[in-house]
Parts: C-alpha cells; structure tokens; sequence
C-alpha cells in the first residue's frame, strides 16, 4: 500500500491521479486510488474541486466512499454531507460503524439528526441511539457495539467460522468475549489464543475469566489509564455484567490526542484556540480572559517593585539583575508545574502519602537547583559588578529562594485544584509565571532591603 507523505513522487502520484479523472479513465483512477491507504484517499479527496468530487462519487460505491469517509475530521464529513446527493450518503452512512455515527450525528442540528437516523436500519438505530444516551467523555459514549462474542461451550473451529462469516460487518476483532446465556461476560480470549487451540477445543477451556472491564458511565480517562497500564487493544464495557460495547485503543489514541492538546492549551492559557479552524475572533475571545486577568497581576509586581523604590536608588545596579531572578524562578515554576499535571493527568499522584512525596521531592530538588544556580550566579554578578559583594550576595541568595519556593509553588497549585475535583492543568503556565514574578520580586527587594539596612 503506497502512502503518500512517505512516496518519492507525491507530486507525480497525485497528477497520474487527476489525469485519470481528466480522460476520464475510470478503472486506471480506481486502480491507483485503491493502492493508497484511506487515509491518504480521504486527503487527495479534499483537494478536489466540487465538480472532480462529483466524479468521485460516480465512480465509487457507498461502500468505498465509507472507507474514506470515516478517516475526514468532523468539520469535513459536515460539509460532504450537505454537499453529497441524500441517497448516495444515506447508503454511505449504512455502511459506517455505530460510534463513526455517533461522532457525526453529535455535531448535527437535531432536525438532521432525525433525518440520518431515518437512513438506518432498526437495529443501526437502535444501536446509535443507544450511545447517544451516554454522556460525552465517558466509556459508553466511546464503545462500539459491533464486536465477536462467543458462548463458553462453542467450539474453536465454530467461532472461527463466525469471525468469516461477519467479515467487515466488526470494525476491529482483538478478542472474543464470552457471554453466559444471560448475555453476562464470563471470560475472553485473544485471537492468539484462538489461532493457537485446537479447532475441537472448548471456548471454556481456554479462555481467561479474570479480566479488566469498565462501566459505560466511567470517565474515559480512566479508560485511557486501564488500556494504558495492562497493555490492552481493547476493553469490554459491562452493565449489571452484561457486555454492552467494547472499546479500541484506536478510539483511545484519538482521545489520547485530545487529552494531550487540551493540557497544552491549558497550560498556555489557550483552551479552545489552537484549532487549525479556529476563527481569530473566537480565537481572542478565548484567550483575552487569562491576559487581563494576568494584566492585573503584572501592575501588582509593578506596585511592589515601586513601593522598594528607595532601596532601587541606592543600589540602582540590582535593576538590571531582577529579569535574571524573575525568568529562572519562571522557569523553574514551569518544570515543576508540568511534572505535577502529567503525573495527576495519569493517576499516579491521587492518594496523600504520594502527594506528599511528590512535594518533599520537588522541595530537595528546589533546594539543589536553587544552590547551584544561585552560587552561579552570584559568581558571575560578583565579576560584572566590578567585584560587588553585595550584589552578588543579594542575586545569589534571592535566585536561590526564588527558585525553592516557586518549584514547590508549581507542584502545590495544580495539586490544590485537583483536591477541588478540578482539571489540575487549569493551574496554566502564564498564571504560574505571573505569580512567581510577584513572588521573586518580593525576595529580591526584601534581601535588597535587608542588606542595605544592615550594611
């Protein structure tokens, strides 16, 4: 299969391509467009005009279309289904899976969500309809309901002969799920263990019946953090201990992604804007709220730097030194903060005694970072200053205090909203910043202002 962001010739690929639609060679075009991966077939899709899509649909059935269709951002599916004749989409859609539905029906006004549940049959309605019940960012709304079970006392060779049977109609098949006569999930197998018995085996005999499942109201980070740690593909979702759906980590990685884009928006104050098509007007209004409030917090390290404005006239050599205080205990914040939000992102920091740990080690880790970098400095401030003890005092000792406690203030901070069952990573890393400016502000001068009273 050739994919096109690894091919030599990408350029030429896509020309051979359009050259096709142009002469209006029909199986030449199927032949090389079929040799892509889906993904790939989506990507040249969207580079056509209106009319050479209109050539596409001609030219691939419902089926096809499917395929490709399902691998288009939700924004792009939008627009082909308001642009794709009704009949041809109403077969597109039958052929997709539940939960590709699901993902496109949610972003439908509910007048054309009625008419696309029209398009299905009973049970693909039932189905979708069902997972649309769940709540956005749990299991159930993340399962498919289109998996291979199996009853305890079927044989190897019978379910081998159901996995042929069903063909495409499974999206993915990772494992077999056994089910009672009750529909309640009894144990499972992988497809390795089935390739591996003997065709006159019992499922019983060889299936595992110790086995991780979730809820469909569980909180699909905690489905992240299952799949994650026991090295699953995928993982059964049960209700009263019937098998209602399962979960791929296909569907996982996409919110992996997700999960990953929305701590890094958080922690540069820019949830919702960093979308490829965001609007920049939506795109300011997302982001002007942590800058005004971050605005005022700037004038408060302003007001404090004025208020020590006798101690800057006579040691008027501290001001060019106080960016180096304030950017390295900003830096050390940053670090401190990031380490803390990964490990409450993942779980591994929820109980005391690990919170506790957590913050005694970013403690001893400030206290080190903060000797070293403050003896640095205050080596270099020394020879700049034309052999100034005092300022070299004040630097070093400053730097080093700012660098503990803004450490440990990044840790607390997202530790603290997080005892508030509140996204830690809201604790962002302007605000975080801003505050460690203040605080290293307020070291610098007061040191400043104890060594000039003393000295």
């Amino acid at each position: 299969m050739i994919r096109l962001d690894q091919y030599q010739f990408k350029e030429e690929y896509t020309y051979y391509l359009l050259h096709s639609i142009k002469n209006e060679d029909k199986e030449a075009f199927r032949k090389d467009f079929f040799a892509l991966h889906s993904y790939d077939q989506a990507d040249f899709y969207l580079s056509l005009d209106k009319g050479k899509r209109k050539i596409l649909t001609k030219w691939l059935d419902p089926k096809e279309f499917s395929n490709m269709f399902q691998h288009l951002h939700s924004h792009e599916q939008l627009m082909i289904l308001n642009t794709v004749d009704d009949e041809y989409m109403k077969q597109v859609i039958k052929h997709m899976y539940s939960d590709d539905i699901v993902d496109l029906i949610t972003y439908l006004s509910s007048d054309k969500q009625a008419k696309v549940l029209e398009w299905l049959d009973q049970k693909q309605a039932t189905n979708v309809k069902q997972l649309l019940t769940y709540e956005r960012g749990t299991a159930g709304a993340l399962m498919i309901t289109e998996f291979v079970c199996a009853l305890p006392t079927d044989t190897i060779s019978s379910v081998m002969n159901r996995i042929r049977f069903l063909g495409d109609t499974v999206e993915v098949i990772y494992y077999i799920y056994v089910i009672d006569e009750h529909g309640k999930m009894v144990g499972v197998l992988s497809i390795r263990d089935l390739l591996a018995a003997l065709p006159n085996q019992c499922i019983q005999d060889v299936m595992k019946t110790k086995f991780i499942y979730v809820s469909p109201t569980s909180d699909q980070s905690i489905v992240v953090h299952l799949l994650k740690k026991y090295d699953l593909l995928a993982l059964p979702v049960l209700q009263d201990g019937k098998l209602v759906g399962v979960i791929t980590v296909d569907d996982i990685m996409d919110i992996m992604e997700e999960e990953r884009k929305e701590q890094l928006e958080d922690i540069s104050a820019t949830r919702g804007a960093t979308d490829w098509d965001t609007h920049w007007f939506q795109s300011f209004k997302k982001r002007i709220v942590w800058l005004v409030i971050l605005l005022f917090l700037a004038f408060a390290t302003s007001h404090l730097i004025h208020s020590f404005h006798e101690v800057v006239q006579q040691l008027t050599m501290l001001v060019p030194f106080l960016p180096i205080v304030l950017g390295m205990g900003g830096n050390a914040g940053i670090q401190s903060l990031a380490i803390a939000i990964r490990r409450l992102a993942i779980k591994e920091e929820t109980n005391s005694q690990k919170v506790k740990y957590l913050l005694v080690k970013e403690t001893m880790t400030g206290v080190l970072l903060g000797i070293v970098c403050g003896m640095v400095a205050s080596a270099i401030c020394y020879v700049v200053t034309g052999y100034n003890i005092t300022i070299a005092f004040v630097v070093g000792v400053s730097l080093c205090a700012t660098i503990v406690i803004s450490n440990l203030f990044g840790a607390i901070v997202p530790i603290i909203i997080n005892r508030f069952r509140l996204d830690p990573a809201i604790a962002s890393g302007p605000f975080v910043t801003t505050m460690n400016d203040l605080i290293g502000t307020f070291i610098y001068f007061t040191t400043a202002l104890a060594c000039y009273h003393v000295l």
